[in-house]
C-alpha cells in the first residue's frame, strides 16, 4: 500500500494529485483548490474515477460509507470491493458553507458480503431471516450531495430467500430519513 501526494501551488490554487494503491486497489484522485474564488472550494474534475477494486475494510465502512448511507454503520465487511467515480464534487473549505457543498458520485459494489451489525441486524430480525451475512447487489448506487443532504439510490440488500431495498438520505449534519422495503414473510 503506497500513496504519492505530489501538490503544486501556483497563481493562487493548489492542484493535488495523490495516486497509490489503497487496500489492494487504484486510487487516483485529482483535486484543485482555488484560494482566489469567493468562497474557496475542493474542486475534482468531471467524470473521475477515484478508487477502483479497492478492498473493503471495517473503517472504510464506518469512516467513510457511514456518511453517504446509514446500513455501513457497525456492519462488517466480510469479503468484496468497490469502485468509485465522482461525476463532480465541489465542496467548500469554510464550514459555514458547507451547504453549498455539491457532488455526484457512483459506487460500484463488486461482490460484497456484509456481516450482520447496526442497522442491518434489526431489520434481518423483523424479516425472521436466519442469515447474518448478505450480499449487495452489483448495481451501481448513485448518491448525490446538495441542500445539505447526501441522497443515494435504492440500495438492493439479497438474503437467500428475499430481497429488501433501503432509500433516503444523511444529512451533513448526520441526521437520517430512510425507509426500508421489506417484504412479507410467512415466518413474521
Amino acid at each position: 500500500e503506497s500513496l504519492e501526494i505530489p501538490v503544486q501551488l501556483a497563481n493562487g490554487s493548489a492542484e493535488i494529485d495523490v495516486q497509490g494503491t489503497v487496500n489492494r486497489g487504484k486510487m487516483v484522485l485529482k483535486s484543485v483548490i482555488d484560494f482566489t474564488a469567493d468562497t474557496p472550494a475542493v474542486s475534482v474534475p468531471e467524470n473521475s474515477d477515484v478508487l477502483t477494486g479497492v478492498g473493503f475494510s471495517e473503517a472504510m465502512s464506518n469512516d467513510l460509507l457511514a456518511h453517504v448511507h446509514p446500513l455501513f454503520k457497525g456492519a462488517a465487511i466480510s469479503e468484496g470491493t468497490m469502485d468509485l467515480s465522482l461525476q463532480h464534487f465541489n465542496w467548500p473549505l469554510d464550514a459555514a458553507k458547507r451547504k453549498d457543498a455539491t457532488f455526484a458520485a457512483s459506487i460500484t459494489f463488486n461482490e460484497v458480503v456484509l456481516r450482520s451489525g447496526g442497522l442491518l441486524t434489526p431489520l434481518l430480525e423483523v424479516m425472521k431471516a436466519n442469515e447474518r451475512e448478505v450480499i449487495l447487489g452489483d448495481k451501481p448506487m448513485e448518491c448525490r450531495g446538495e441542500n445539505d443532504r447526501v441522497r443515494c439510490s435504492p440500495i438492493e440488500i439479497k438474503t437467500r430467500d428475499h430481497t429488501l431495498m433501503l432509500s433516503g438520505s444523511v444529512g451533513f449534519d448526520k441526521t437520517l430519513d430512510y425507509k426500508a422495503q421489506i417484504p412479507v414473510t410467512r415466518k413474521m
